[in-house]
Formats: C-alpha cells, structure tokens, sequence
C-alpha cells in the first residue's frame, strides 16, 4: 500500500488523541465515511472504533479468541484490587492480515 492510497491515510489517523471528545467523534465519522464508501476494511485503533464499524462481530470474535487464549495459557488471573494499588492499564491492538488466494481476511486482537 502507498502512502498516497486512502487505506493508508485512513488507517494511520492519529485518533483518541485529542483533548475534545467532539473532535474525536468527528474523525471517527469521517475515518468510517471513506472505509465505508471505498468498500476497504480498516483497521481500529481503539476499542471504541471496533465496536462501531460494520465488523464489528468479526472484531468482538477476534477479541474473544484472545482472551480465551490468554486464560487457558493462565496469563493472568483475576484478583480483587488491594488498597493502595494502581491497576495495569492496557488496551487493545487490532490488525487485519489481508486475504490471500487460499485463506479469507484473518481479524486480530
């Protein structure tokens, strides 16, 4: 993919990153608008952006396959949080390894 190509701007918006939250709807909006009108798949940046697109099944899937992964892999356990403690924050990284000729679009979290 070019820079020039819309998939590759689309995909590499700086969103979430702005201090009112109406800006950030506005991108979302637009980022959604181009991807939608140009029958590409882009891939979110956040949580918020998979949840809203029209894969978002395919993103929730793909979510829930990792987090089963991770419990039967015992990557984490799940305690109450003690006083005093700052949680670990984390987030999701979604990537979307393009079809090829003898396997469909495989949606990664």
């Amino acid at each position: 993919m070019k820079k020039t190509d819309i998939g590759f701007l689309v995909n590499n918006l700086e969103l979430q990153k702005f201090d009112c939250e109406e800006i950030v709807k506005q991108q979302d909006k637009i980022a959604n608008a181009i991807g939608n009108s140009n029958n590409m798949q882009l891939t979110p940046k956040t949580y918020k952006q998979a949840i809203a697109c029209a894969n978002r099944y395919k993103w929730l899937k793909a979510i829930d396959n990792k987090l089963s992964n991770m419990h039967r892999h015992k990557i984490f356990d799940i305690l109450p949080l003690a006083q005093n403690i700052k949680p670990i924050v984390g987030g999701w990284v979604f990537a979307l390894k393009p079809a090829t000729d003898d396997k469909p679009a495989c949606f990664k979290a």
